[in-house]
């Protein structure tokens, strides 16, 4: 009943998909940072406790339930709902807060 209350659930169509590479230390499940792959591989040459990964960005844009503004997101996400590769055009669904224009989860 909370997540129903304090979360809208929409179908957003997916703008643009750009995969761009992050830096991990071992063990971390934050990045050290986000780049164009051969631009981060050299700012981490020489780092032996880093991996780095390349990650599929999304963008969409959405209409905030909690103020009517149209605003932009994105994720790392590699398939849409269907189960296909994300592309421009694919479709998400995701819960958009009914009180925090800006704040959204992607089940």
């Amino acid at each position: 009943l909370h997540k129903w209350w304090v979360f809208e659930t929409r179908t957003v169509e997916v703008t643009s998909v750009q995969t761009l590479c992050a830096a991990f230390e071992r063990n971390r499940s934050m990045p050290l940072g986000v780049d164009q792959c051969e631009r981060l591989k050299t700012k981490m040459a020489g780092r032996t406790d880093v991996e780095i990964k390349p990650r599929t960005f999304v963008t969409f844009t959405y209409v905030s339930p909690a103020d009517q503004g149209t605003h932009s997101a994105s994720v790392v996400r590699d398939l849409d709902d269907a189960g296909n590769p994300i592309a421009a055009g694919s479709r998400l669904t995701v819960e958009l807060s009914r009180n925090e224009p800006k704040v959204f989860r992607v089940p």
